[in-house]
């Protein structure tokens, strides 16, 4: 298996739990960045991609909105 084809292979699952679960909609998360065909093949199937930045904005919103966070990381004192 190349190693493209591992995101390709992700999208096709996430894409058949929607299929059997009669969802609208789905996504798939990871920390790097997609090919221009794994989003192609994403485009049409109701399948939203997140990429590392597009994560971490995500994450940045949540943060900012936030008045009191739940727990601080530390990882001097963890």
């Amino acid at each position: 298996m190349l190693y493209s084809d591992m995101f390709f292979n992700a999208i096709a699952l996430v894409h058949s739990n929607m299929v059997k679960e009669d969802a609208k909609g789905g996504y798939v998360v990871r920390t790097g960045s997609y090919t221009g065909n794994a989003q192609r093949y994403a485009e049409g199937l109701n399948t939203l991609l997140i990429d590392g930045p597009k994560l971490a904005e995500m994450n940045m919103e949540v943060l900012q909105n936030e008045r009191n966070p739940v727990c601080k990381l530390d990882p001097v004192n963890n």
